[in-house]
């Protein structure tokens, strides 16, 4: 990734860092492995 952030710079590099998680999310919920209810119950664990 550093790489990446010294040749094309900043905003490219965020770029393809998003869609490389939202790629891993999506290949998740396609497999049946990502549980949102957990996901959910994590973030609003605090209120």
């Amino acid at each position: 990734m550093a790489i990446l952030l010294l040749t094309i710079g900043f905003g490219p590099t965020l770029l393809i860092v998003a869609f490389m998680g939202i790629g891993y999310v999506i290949g998740k919920w396609r497999d049946g492995h990502l549980d949102i209810n957990a996901w959910v119950g994590f973030f609003t664990k605090g209120r």
